[in-house]
């Protein structure tokens, strides 16, 4: 029977001779919408409803954020993104992450928020200094998505590397190792060479490699090093 508390009645009536389908518009993003339906005679009176079952409206397609990337870290990254009107409490977003662009590589990861949680996610256990592509989709209750929406790509941070002994030692030249401390092949360190405590920079060497050397050193001199490593971005 028709419901006491019908809350919104969106179409009531046909035009006589119309086919028996509508089309009903204006409805509300990711919203269930239960549907009854009655013929009318000649005279205005109505049948007793029927009930047609529910369902549910499609998610708006989420937005990319003006900062997408929230948090970054060595092993974990976490994204953001905009709702665009989609109701908090009851829709979910599935987000995708690859170090493929086309998310082709076995190591992707899926992960689906739960409703309320909020238009966000957080991926942890991620590779160091690994450039990540990442991308989403918004589901109604009913688990029906929309398409993928690329959310870019962004790399975690490198590992500081481990600090080593002075390797040669000349009278105008040092040479300097240090450990990768985990980093992938192929990340980047910057070595100095100061002799006031990095006030000023004496040398200065961009490496893919654990050593470098400084050479045209002052003779009798003491020098101060360090090293940092840089990730893919």
């Amino acid at each position: 029977s028709f419901p006491n508390a019908f809350a919104n009645i969106t179409l009531s009536t046909l035009p006589a001779g119309a086919a028996p389908s509508a089309t009903l518009t204006g409805l509300s993003v990711n919203t269930s919408y239960y549907l009854f339906v009655a013929a009318m005679n000649r005279g205005g009176a109505l049948s007793p409803y029927a009930a047609f079952g529910a369902t549910a409206t499609r998610t708006a397609s989420p937005l990319s954020a003006a900062s997408t990337f929230t948090a970054v870290a060595v092993s974990s990254l976490s994204v953001a993104w905009n709702a665009n009107g989609n109701p908090l409490a009851i829709t979910s977003y599935t987000v995708q992450l690859s170090t493929a662009s086309d998310f082709s590589a076995a190591d992707g990861v899926s992960f689906t928020t739960a409703p309320a949680l909020g238009p966000g996610a957080g991926f942890e256990g991620l590779s160091v200094n690994t450039t990540y592509y990442l991308r989403l989709r918004a589901e109604n209750h009913n688990g029906v998505g929309t398409p993928f929406i690329a959310l870019g790509s962004t790399a975690t941070l490198a590992m500081p590397p481990a600090s080593a002994a002075v390797s040669v030692l000349n009278i105008s030249s040092l040479s300097a190792a240090w450990s990768d401390n985990g980093n992938p092949a192929g990340t980047l360190y910057t070595a100095q060479a100061s002799t006031d405590a990095f006030a000023t920079i004496s040398v200065s060497s961009r490496t893919a490699g654990v050593s470098a050397a400084f050479l045209a050193l002052a003779a009798n001199a003491t020098y101060y090093l360090r090293v940092r490593a840089e990730n893919r971005n």
